[in-house]
């Protein structure tokens, strides 16, 4: 496990400095020339959070009695300090040369540490346990012509979370698209991929994939009714100001001066009133077929989807989008060891964006999931879900508040997998109490209710985890954050999987 570790980190550290290794050969062949620089674009941006966490935790801890093997439950409890650094980079190089021609390599890396580790140890932003997810992405693209353009990525994506490592992977991913415009508000794309994925720790998920996507877009202009004003009322704003009898007309002002010419009218003097019959819309239509070959297993499945988008500007502060995705899965043989069955599956969801101000945003989304089985319908299930989202900024404050309600409903009962209802609520709130200070408020509560069946992995519960911290900015890359955060979890059966965590936390906050 220390050599892999080893591994891991060498084949990071290698692959960052090939990168930066590249960052400073494109740069010293930057040309001086104003016009020929702007061809190389160097984007970077890098955040790190780097912790002391004093934690105080009770709980219980099962055990079993020697003679009776009798469930038994001990209280527990534990103070600890946690030593963390959390770190996320985006880099991406970005080359366009010979008028046609560009080359990205683009970089993203997250990376958290943490000693000791807690996998049940819960946190707002994260629980305390290391994981490492880097990807880098290598593009070459060609402009054929000015409707057409061929591009070409390699992706290399590693994921380690060494205290789970069953779901450790290593993924390389080859994908070829070509692009073409039909015209000004149509296009088809089509893309094939081909990835390889390794476990290194449970080789029975090994699988090689390949998939054709093929995808039609198209823009639909608004629609506008014209309306002609008479001569007898074609007349300029100033028209109705100079007189005091117009002047208190103000809807008829209004109403009569807000004219427009009408496209291809040839006549000058000829006035319009517009009107928006239907907004703007998009839509996207996409197919896609892939195979899956599972390598130890012997196994694999095909699968074609359909995907549908339409998005709809209703008003001018009003946008509501449409998305269907569907798929049919077929096994090579279906298996009851590693939970390999046909089904098919159809997730539809409904968003509806709602300005109010530039400082108000409203999201509401509907959602409605099922999964259906064809020989074993005790599997089908069913997951509804309603969201409401508000997201408020004004000056340097901004405050946000997210509202979950699913519920989960499976074809017959399940010993493992009950019927369920959810609801999460998450508030957010940051404030500046000076240029220099903010103060930072996060609330989250969960409550989750298992209908029929109840253990001691499947049991209903209430969570409230609430943070509050002050902020000292020191520069503009710098700065200091201390706070406290509570957290309380308790069941409504099997009170042993109470909870009680109280956290005192120092952090040092770095962003360039």
């Amino acid at each position: 496990m220390i050599e892999t570790s080893r591994i891991n980190r060498s084949s990071s550290r290698i692959s960052l400095s090939f990168v930066l290794v590249l960052a400073l050969l494109f740069a010293r062949e930057v040309p001086s020339n104003a016009q020929e620089a702007d061809k190389f674009k160097l984007d970077f941006k890098f955040e790190s959070k780097s912790s002391a966490d004093s934690t105080r935790k009770d709980y219980y801890e099962l055990t079993y009695a020697s003679d009776t093997f009798e469930e038994l439950t001990q209280p527990r409890s534990y103070d600890k300090t946690f030593y963390s650094s959390v770190n996320d980079m985006n880099l991406a190089l970005k080359w366009t040369f010979g008028g046609t021609h560009y080359f990205d390599i683009k970089e993203t890396l997250h990376y958290q540490g943490y000693r000791p580790e807690d996998y049940d140890s819960y946190s707002l932003d994260s629980y305390k346990y290391k994981y490492l997810d880097h990807l880098v992405d290598v593009t070459y693209g060609v402009a054929l012509g000015d409707a057409d353009v061929l591009q070409f990525d390699y992706f290399n994506n590693v994921y380690r979370i060494p205290i789970d490592n069953v779901w450790d992977y290593l993924s390389n991913l080859g994908k070829a698209r070509f692009n073409h415009q039909i015209n000004q508000d149509t296009s088809l794309g089509m893309e094939g991929t081909y990835e390889e994925r390794n476990y290194p720790n449970d080789a029975s998920q090994d699988y090689q994939e390949g998939a054709l996507v093929v995808d039609f877009s198209r823009f639909l202009p608004e629609r506008i009714r014209y309306t002609p004003i008479s001569n007898a009322l074609r007349g300029e704003k100033s028209s109705f100001e100079k007189f005091p009898t117009g002047t208190t007309q103000r809807k008829a002002m209004d109403y009569y001066t807000t004219w427009t010419r009408k496209p291809g009218e040839d006549e000058p003097e000829a006035k319009y009133l517009s009107k928006v019959t239907r907004g703007d819309m998009y839509l996207t239509l996409q197919a896609d077929l892939r195979t899956r070959k599972r390598t130890s297993l012997d196994n694999g499945y095909f699968q074609p989807t359909g995907n549908f988008k339409l998005a709809w500007d209703v008003l001018d502060n009003v946008k509501a989008t449409f998305e269907d995705a569907l798929y049919k899965r077929k096994n090579q043989k279906e298996s009851d060891t590693y939970f390999l069955f046909d089904h098919a599956s159809n997730r539809a969801t409904l968003t509806i964006t709602y300005q109010e101000d530039p400082r108000f945003t409203y999201y509401y989304t509907f959602s409605d999931e099922f999964y259906q089985y064809a020989t074993h319908k005790e599997y089908d299930y069913r997951i509804d879900s309603v969201i409401f989202e508000i997201y408020y900024k004004y000056g340097r404050s901004a405050a946000s508040l997210y509202l979950n309600e699913a519920f989960t409903r499976y074809g017959s009962p399940r010993t493992f997998y009950p019927d369920s209802n959810q609801f999460q609520a998450i508030f957010g709130y940051d404030y500046p109490i000076t240029k220099t200070f903010l103060l930072h408020l996060k609330d989250e509560w969960d409550d989750y209710d298992y209908k029929e069946f109840q253990d001691l992995i499947y049991s209903s519960y209430t969570r409230n985890t609430w943070r509050v911290a002050l902020e000292k900015v020191l520069s503009a890359s710098q700065g200091l954050e201390i706070g406290y955060q509570s957290k309380r979890e308790w069941h409504k059966t099997f009170v042993s999987n109470d909870e009680i965590e109280k956290s005192l936390f120092f952090n040092w906050l770095s962003h360039f």
